[in-house]
């Protein structure tokens, strides 16, 4: 069974080394091989010379793993590379290996029509990070009527890679490009390993980041539930008003000298609301400016040196 692992990395020789020697000591019954993106690290990794089945793009410039997992993907298209299962991960080992097998027997289950993910069990971060993670979740389920339990660490049958030629938000954010598109997909629970070597190069810059680019994937649906908000917030905002004039020169023997303050709050939260309802509507509009002639399979020459 062949298995390619496509692998983006930054600055962290080592760990991807010792990562792709656990692979084939936990897997050795499986054919593996290893296309490794190098996200514009200083240098290209002399060390992978010595590897067998190893192929290493390396990118001008720092992008991002997201930008990075989007080429090797446009990559294996253009290429019509054969496999049985993509696995994609990334090389710091905190996409534990041990899980391999069964992402890949889960999929085998599912007769491989569905992308399996790895949803995070235990995990190794801080208790700050686990605080704005689980609202992160909250407020892309809110925004967006999806849930985001899983990462990058996934399992991808090969009949299903054609499916991502038209993919244009996987260069943004693949977890969620795949939720959008609706490619059938389930996850399983794999606890998040240990890194090898090194800290987390993610800081909270970075996080809100990813965050941003997850909601910017599902940009006409988080649009669409913000105008509805605004109408909202605009509505209730305006029976206020109303309410409060009814009040102050109708109910003359409960006046309240405080009303024409409140009427003056409520019209300025009005015109708030009536604004932001304008600026999601230009930007809902802006939005549907599609490029529909986009194609992942060619796109990865343009970052690759």
């Amino acid at each position: 069974m062949k298995i390619i692992y496509l692998i983006p990395t930054y600055n962290d020789e080592d760990s991807l080394i010792k990562l792709i020697n656990e692979i084939n000591t936990i897997h050795a019954d499986f054919e593996n091989n290893f296309l490794i993106i190098n996200d514009g690290s200083e240098k290209k990794y002399e060390k992978l010379k010595d590897l067998n089945n190893v192929n290493e793009l390396y990118v001008k410039l720092n992008q991002g793993n997201q930008i990075c997992i989007g080429i090797g993907l446009s990559y294996l298209l253009e290429n019509d590379l054969k496999f049985d299962f993509l696995i994609i991960m990334d090389g710091d080992g905190e996409d534990d290996p041990k899980y391999i097998k069964n992402l890949i027997n889960t999929a085998k289950k599912n007769d491989n029509n569905d992308i399996i993910f790895a949803s995070r069990g235990t995990r190794q971060e801080g208790y700050l990070y686990k605080f704005f993670y689980f609202w992160y979740k909250i407020f892309f389920r809110i925004l967006t009527g999806q849930k985001i339990h899983f990462g990058n660490y996934s399992c991808i049958p090969y009949r299903l890679l054609n499916k991502f030629e038209y993919i244009k938000e996987i260069y943004t954010h693949y977890s969620a490009s795949i939720i959008k598109s609706k490619i059938p997909y389930k996850s399983i629970i794999c606890n998040k390993g240990h890194r090898y070597f090194h800290t987390s190069k993610l800081n909270f810059y970075g996080f809100v980041k990813h965050a941003l680019k997850s909601f910017s994937v599902f940009s006409d649906v988080v649009l669409m539930r913000m105008l509805f908000f605004c109408f909202i917030g605009f509505f209730l905002s305006t029976i206020g008003i109303v309410l409060l004039i009814i009040l102050k020169f109708f109910y003359s023997e409960v006046l309240l000298g405080w009303t024409s303050n409140m009427i003056l709050g409520f019209s300025i939260i009005d015109v708030i609301f009536f604004l932001s309802l304008v600026l999601t509507l230009i930007n809902l509009i802006k939005n549907k400016e599609t490029n529909y002639n986009f194609k992942l399979k060619n796109f990865y020459k343009e970052f690759i040196d």
